[in-house]
Formats: structure tokens, C-alpha cells, sequence
């Protein structure tokens, strides 16, 4: 799904983005044999904010979040970085994060997270700490730490990583 960039609109318009592809879904499914039973949401960094964002905040029935590298607590990082660009105002931060949404009455479906240990851009402790509390709300959650790896790069779109993603699908496909 294609979103309006930080440059063009603030959030929550990238988050709005993705609710009217997912209202377009249903009118293209038959076309394209697409199975509305079976819809997973997946991004990598800024991207993997949003399908976080939109699986706690919008309702709809996904199967699963795969999520590389995501921000997740944008309050942990700088208000001049990229996340600030997000923003209309740092007072946002909160709102913006995924942390506040994560209750054991809230649903959230299951959760793939992965991250490298050598990530420059997103701390790894991003998803350690989203890890962790998807866990103490009773989630089911799956987080795979890559020894060395850095933010992005090859290594995130091939074997073993693929294999790892697939099998997550498989586990949670209906």
C-alpha cells in the first residue's frame, strides 16, 4: 500500500491511507482471488510503524503483523529525526506509538517482530521492549533477533528470514 510520505501530510493521514486500501479490498477480491478471510499486514521501518499502528488502532480482522525493524515508541526517539518529521507536534509522540494501545482487553492479532542487533536507525530495544509487553498482555508474539544485522539490506529478504515470515503466515492462514 501506498501512503502519503511525512513530506506531504502528517500523521494520522498514513494510517487514514492504508484504512481506504483496506476498504478497497472487497471491491477488487474477486478480480485478483484474494481471500478477505486471510489479510496479514507487513512493513519494514517506518512501514512496520504503520501496519503496527493499523492492526491496534483500526479493527480490522487481520491474521497477523509481520513487523521488521519498526519504531515502535516513537517518545524514545528524536524529536529532529524522522519521527518528528511525522509529526505535527512532539506532544504527538504518545499518540503516535504503539505501546498505548497494548492491554490485555485490547486485540491485537498475532505479532512477528524482527529486528538486528546492530540497528543505527531503530534502537533494537524498540521491539525488545514491544516484545515484552505484547507478552504481558497475553499476546501470542514471535520476535526474532538478527546477531549483527543492521537497519535493512539484503540479509532481511532472504533464507533464512523468508522461511521464518512464511512459516509465521502459515501458522496463522485460516
Amino acid at each position: 500500500v501506498q501512503y502519503r510520505e511525512s513530506t506531504l501530510a502528517k500523521y494520522p493521514s498514513q494510517i487514514e491511507d492504508i484504512q481506504a486500501a483496506l476498504a478497497f479490498l472487497p471491491t477488487i477480491a474477486e478480480q485478483f482471488h484474494m481471500d478477505l478471510d486471510n489479510v496479514f499486514i507487513m512493513g519494514d521501518s517506518s512501514g512496520a510503524h504503520l501496519a503496527l499502528m493499523t492492526a491496534l488502532t483500526t479493527g480490522y480482522p487481520f491474521r497477523g503483523v509481520v513487523s521488521f525493524f519498526a519504531p515502535s515508541d516513537l517518545t524514545k526517539l528524536q524529536p529532529d529525526g524522522p519521527a518528528g518529521n511525522l509529526l505535527s507536534s512532539w506532544e504527538q509522540a504518545a499518540e503516535a506509538s504503539c505501546q498505548r494501545f497494548i492491554t490485555a482487553e485490547h486485540p491485537v492479532p498475532p505479532v512477528l517482530l524482527l529486528h538486528g542487533t546492530e540497528d543505527e536507525l531503530v534502537n533494537v530495544e524498540q521491539s525488545r521492549n514491544l516484545y515484552k509487553l505484547l507478552q504481558n498482555a497475553g499476546k501470542e508474539v514471535t520476535y526474532i533477533e538478527l546477531e549483527g544485522e543492521n537497519h535493512g539490506g539484503g540479509t532481511w529478504w532472504n533464507d533464512p528470514v523468508t522461511t521464518m515470515v512464511e512459516e509465521f503466515l502459515r501458522a496463522y492462514c485460516g
